[in-house]
């Protein structure tokens, strides 16, 4: 056993790394380490007879003294090249680890020194010394790119390159050469950075799609508010310039027939609602809406009446605050009731009826003037309509066809803001 652990360490010992380019002076070395087992054969030997005392000196067991000559002679090497420094093997141990594959090549394309990362990233085994040799030994590479990957060696002046390995692997290849010629490749699997990058391609190219399609819903909801206001100025210009001008043009058809005073009385009448309709106009066309300033809407309902129709007004139940917009939707209500039964339906008495409860707040206007038999909603007609629903409230308009015209709507009770 002794004997076979002292051969095995003069074996090893020319193998050690700092030998590297220098292997007779290794082997030299290496005849130093059985020197001690040699001479104490001699002994024995010449003990028993078989061999003859060849020294000058006296006979005596000088295994001792060869030890030391040994081990003198084995130190020197050990220290001048650091056989005891373990940074080479936790720096081999480092290599074999690290996530890129490793490999040198000589100038010959003899692979030496390749890591374990790179042997298990192209499926190849050690025993592969030869790039020639790489679509051979591994199944993962087919002839294409065995193909490239020697371009990319041999003839290629880039640095860097690529190739897709047949198991679906991105293997990123870039190569340094060496002072001597040789080259380092270094092997990264990019798989997965390709996956993530085309991932963040596919949801930049929906984040695209997205904004464009956001850009496109703003664009159109600004053309709808456009619209929409458009729509509403239109709706309180006709509201309020339909009624001041039938009321200005009845009460003017009244003025003819009348005393001089009493005409002068109509006109400025016809002077006090001009300016009221057009200060209601401003308002409108400022986007300040209808402005009753300290009138209530009971109030302001009375101001609708006119030597042209008769207005019956009747509050019933306990009457509450509204909010702004119901104001305004019951005011314009009950502007063009009395605007329609004045130009179309040629009436003499109109009655609007409030009638506030718990829960909802009910309108009515009735005239006396001709009927309808199939009711045609106008610009007037349809705009109260849209006022009402967009309150959450509900309209609907109805005649006998013989005489008279009603409309019926109720608004839910909000909380004012």
């Amino acid at each position: 056993m002794e004997v076979s652990g002292i051969l095995m360490l003069s074996y090893g010992f020319t193998n050690q790394p700092g030998f590297a380019g220098h292997k007779r002076l290794g082997n030299v070395f290496a005849l130093f380490v059985p020197l001690p087992l040699l001479v104490n054969f001699y002994y024995i030997f010449y003990k028993m007879g078989l061999l003859s005392w060849a020294f000058p000196f006296p006979v005596f067991d000088f295994t001792p003294v060869a030890a030391s000559i040994s081990l003198m002679l084995f130190i020197i090497p050990t220290l001048a090249f650091r056989f005891f420094d373990i940074s080479p093997i936790s720096l081999g141990r480092l290599y074999n680890i690290v996530p890129q594959g490793l490999v040198f090549l000589d100038t010959k394309l003899r692979l030496y020194g390749g890591n374990q990362t790179f042997y298990s990233m192209l499926h190849l085994d050690k025993k592969t010394t030869a790039l020639s040799q790489l679509q051979l030994n591994s199944k993962h590479f087919d002839q294409e790119t065995a193909k490239q990957f020697l371009d990319f060696v041999i003839n290629s002046n880039l640095n860097e390159s690529e190739i897709n390995l047949t198991n679906g692997r991105n293997i990123k290849m870039m190569k340094h050469k060496r002072k001597n010629r040789h080259i380092l490749l270094c092997l990264n699997d990019i798989t997965k950075i390709n996956q993530n990058r085309m991932l963040l391609s596919k949801q930049n190219k929906e984040l695209a799609q997205k904004a464009n399609l956001l850009k496109d819903m703003a664009d159109t909801t600004k053309a709808l508010a456009i619209a929409r206001t458009k729509s509403q100025m239109a709706q309180n210009v006709h509201d309020i310039l339909g009624h001041s001008l039938t009321v200005m043009i009845g009460t003017a058809e009244l003025a003819v027939n009348d005393p001089v005073a009493e005409a002068v009385q109509k006109v400025d009448q016809i002077e006090e609602l001009l300016i009221c309709s057009l200060n209601d106009l401003r308002n409108a066309l400022t986007g300040n809406g209808l402005n009753l300033g300290e009138t209530s809407l009971i109030k302001a309902i009375g101001y609708l009446k006119n030597e042209n129709v008769h207005l019956d007004l009747q509050i019933h139940g306990i009457t509450y605050e509204l909010t702004r917009e119901q104001t305004k939707a019951i005011y314009r209500l009950c502007q063009e009731a009395v605007t329609n039964a004045m130009k179309h339906g040629k009436a003499k008495t109109i009655y609007l009826i409030l009638r506030f409860q718990p829960q909802q707040v009910k309108i009515f206007a009735l005239d006396n003037g001709i009927g309808y038999r199939s009711i045609k909603k106008n610009y007037g007609i349809s705009g109260i309509e849209t006022r009402i629903q967009n309150l959450s409230g509900t309209i609907d308009f109805s005649s006998d066809g013989e005489s008279g015209f009603t409309i019926r709507a109720t608004l839910p009770k909000q909380n004012r803001d």
